[in-house]
């Protein structure tokens, strides 16, 4: 999605397993200024053959929106990203959190990870696991600092 300075929502309800994009591989999300999230949970939860996900730009607030109240809204979800290689979130000044609800994210093949501008940002995960086991990330990795604007990680395998 490019340039779509009126999209607010991609989908305004979860879809609840009606669609299925199993296929997908790449997401490339810009200049979408009041979109507020990427995915309901019900997708984000099914992507196998997502290899890069790119949000610039944008108005989200979160990656994934939150189950709907009443639906298994207090059980922890499990987002198995098994595929993603890159992850690059630049100048989103309104995002909080990846998901705002109890849960659990893998992505054992993340090769990148970017975060350019993200003030509110109040965390986006205390571990990384990766085939080599895993890597523990200090929460002030995420501060809000201006002078942290930026945080790269290459991994190396």
């Amino acid at each position: 999605m490019i340039r779509l300075p009126k999209l607010k929502y991609i989908w305004k309800n979860d879809p609840k397993g009606i669609f299925s994009f199993k296929k997908i591989c790449t997401i490339f999300v810009w200049r979408c200024q009041i979109l507020k999230s990427v995915f309901p949970a019900s997708i984000a939860k099914d992507l196998p053959r997502l290899r890069y996900l790119g949000i610039f730009y944008c108005g989200v607030e979160e990656i994934v929106s939150k189950l709907e109240e009443g639906s298994e809204s207090e059980i922890a979800v499990n987002f198995e990203l098994d595929q993603l290689y890159s992850l690059r979130l630049w100048r989103l000044p309104e995002l909080k959190c990846f998901y705002p609800g109890k849960h659990t994210t893998k992505w054992p093949m993340l090769n990148k990870l970017e975060l350019v501008e993200r003030e509110k940002l109040k965390i986006l995960g205390t571990q990384l696991i990766t085939n080599n086991g895993q890597l523990d990330f200090p929460v002030q990795h995420f501060s809000t600092k201006k002078r942290q604007s930026c945080f790269w990680i290459p991994m190396f395998r």
